[in-house]
């Protein structure tokens, strides 16, 4: 949602912690006596355990975002739970800029770890983040597949929210571009 004034960025479900695995198996349990009740012609124990597996799906998807009112300079980071969305607001003045960042994930499928064939895969993410002059508890505005969409967003709030941006990730990159028009220059330069 983004009118002008206020935005939130859903982050979607998490699965994450152990809050969610247990919303996983109560759903399940309140799932089956959501059945058997209904079998055995218990219509309203029925209903009582429908509503319960709703709740517990709820819990187990974790719905996560961050809600920027950009009027009275607030940001914050929420959980939602059937829509209630709940979290503590802080200041933007609290932080000094806006920073994207790159980090490379790896991780093992399931199906690695079954067949024990222990390859894992990779993953790009491209993080923007609100942070202070020291650098201490950076605040996740989001997470990205795609640098380029990863810009758009630090370049929209540093603009909303007056603040300097880094790309530490383009930063890296140019470094990197640096170093081989070196080494270039100098297997080049040797011949």
């Amino acid at each position: 949602m983004h009118d002008g004034q206020f935005v939130r960025i859903s982050h979607g479900p998490r699965f994450s912690g152990i809050l969610s695995t247990i919303g996983l198996f109560a759903a399940l349990t309140c799932l089956g006596l959501t059945i058997y009740s209904i079998n055995e012609g218990d219509i309203i124990s029925a209903a009582a355990y429908a509503l319960f597996t709703v709740a517990c799906v709820a819990v187990f998807l974790d719905f996560r975002g961050v809600e920027i009112d950009f009027n009275h300079r607030k940001i914050r980071q929420y959980r939602s739970f059937l829509g209630l969305r709940t979290g503590t607001w802080e200041s933007v003045d609290d932080f000094d800029k806006i920073t994207l960042t790159w980090y490379r994930i790896r991780g093992l499928s399931a199906t690695a770890r079954i067949s024990q064939s222990w390859n894992s895969s990779s993953s790009d993410s491209y993080f923007v983040l609100l942070e202070t002059a020291d650098g201490k508890n950076p605040f996740e505005i989001g997470e990205y597949a795609s640098h380029r969409a990863a810009q758009k967003v630090m370049r929209q709030m540093a603009k909303q929210l007056s603040l300097p941006h880094v790309d530490a990730y383009q930063k890296k990159l140019d470094a990197i571009a640096k170093r081989r028009l070196q080494r270039e220059a100098r297997r080049t330069g040797q011949k």
